[in-house]
């Protein structure tokens, strides 16, 4: 009940770019899971200084309409967690081992 007050709270516009090939369907169970709306997208090129391999699309690539903009699926699950479903470093310990399975 707590989770979907949360969400419900800080609910923003979720994209996540990704191929069922790719570990996006990791950050899509994980969004479903704890009720974090969202919607897929086609892969696309990261903005990201440090990914920018000519002609690649990242996979899996969160964006959100705040402007954040995330790739590698444990860097998602990490910002979805902190986001949407922790208020403290305890509850952050429980959703982490999503993020290195």
């Amino acid at each position: 009940m707590a989770l979907a007050i949360l969400v419900n709270t800080f609910a923003m516009a979720v994209t996540l770019h990704g191929t069922p090939q790719s570990r996006s369907p990791l950050v899509n169970w994980f969004a479903i899971e704890a009720g974090i709306p969202f919607t897929m997208a086609p892969p696309r090129p990261s903005n990201h200084p440090f990914d920018q391999a000519p002609a690649t699309a990242t996979v899996p690539f969160l964006t959100d309409d705040g402007g954040v903009e995330v790739f590698e699926s444990g860097a998602c699950l990490l910002y979805l967690a902190d986001k949407y479903a922790s208020s403290s470093a305890e509850e952050r310990a429980a959703w982490t081992p999503w993020a290195f399975d």
